[in-house]
């Protein structure tokens, strides 16, 4: 039953989020879409690094380091793809962007 209640926070959640995104990009506002990215950013930063402690992986930080290396060109290619669509978003009337 916690799954269910669980599902229904992350539903909520994304809904809002998308409400925000869109609410935040205007088109008076060039940079608003990088504002945007760097509150995302900031926001997932401080959630990575608290739930870190929770992890199960047992890693290092040795091998969280290399880890963070390794994956960092496909970290990279997501984050401009976000602030790609973060801009797009000001044009869009009726947003679409979750499933």
């Amino acid at each position: 039953m916690s799954w269910f209640v669980f599902t229904l926070v992350c539903v909520l959640g994304w809904g809002l989020a998308d409400l925000f995104y869109k609410k935040g990009s205007t088109e008076e506002d060039p940079r608003s879409h990088l504002k945007i990215a760097v509150w995302v950013g900031l926001v997932m930063g401080v959630c990575a690094f608290a739930l870190l402690p929770l992890s199960e992986s047992r890693m290092g930080a040795a091998e969280l380091v290399r880890s963070a290396i390794r994956y960092a060109p496909a970290s990279l290619s997501y984050i401009v793809s976000m602030v790609i669509g973060y801009a797009g978003l000001r044009y869009l009337e009726l947003s679409i962007v979750s499933p």
